[in-house]
């Protein structure tokens, strides 16, 4: 559980990640107990930070505890969210707005990032149905169009900004030190610390 305090109102907020819900022996206890803990914290919304589960009948039980939180919820992609399927598939399978979008809470300002994209030193590909097990220095970027829309969104706001990926922008994606400095750029553009946390 996170909480973000403003002198107006705290946002509470619950994240889960990397669940691997049908795969784990326990993984609707898991789920239900995270579900059940963010109900009676009254948070706000609910977020996982990618690798949830399938789309396939298999998951239906998982997506239909997730649904019991009667709040706002949402989706990052993981990595082995595209084992089976392609983007635009679980995209839609999963009710997201796109593989990467923002929203508003209260007085904070979220944006859910994709890390899930090869790049071979020519061209950006999307991870889809596991074509992303390569040599790993071609995994985990962020792609341009996207930072470019990073840009704009952080720019678009006066609210204080939270960032959710599945990989870590510092630690895992290997263009993080761009995405960085977009974040940098803006805190200094904005003349205070507009970006304040980043969850993964």
């Amino acid at each position: 559980m996170a909480a973000c305090t403003s002198p107006e109102k705290p946002v509470r907020f619950a994240i889960v990640s990397d669940l691997h819900a049908e795969d784990v022996p326990d993984g609707k206890e898991r789920l239900d107990s995270f579900i059940t803990a963010a109900s009676c914290a009254d948070v706000d919304f609910i977020i996982e930070l990618g690798d949830f589960c399938r789309l396939d009948s298999v998951s239906q039980p998982y997506l239909n505890i997730w649904d019991r939180f009667s709040g706002d919820k949402y989706h990052v992609i993981g990595n082995h969210d595209m084992d089976k399927y392609a983007p635009e598939e679980y995209v839609e399978g999963m009710g997201m707005p796109g593989r990467y979008y923002s929203f508003d809470s209260g007085n904070f300002h979220f944006i859910v990032l994709d890390g899930n994209n090869l790049y071979d030193g020519k061209e950006y590909r999307h991870y889809a149905k596991a074509n992303y097990y390569v040599d790993a220095s071609m995994r985990a970027f962020i792609d341009p169009e996207q930072m470019e829309w990073l840009k704009c969104d952080l720019e678009k706001t006066e609210k204080r900004c939270v960032i959710f990926s599945h990989q870590s922008i510092d630690a895992v994606v290997k263009n993080g030190d761009k995405v960085r400095q977009i974040l940098e750029d803006e805190n200094r553009r904005a003349g205070f610390k507009k970006v304040v946390l980043a969850f993964s």
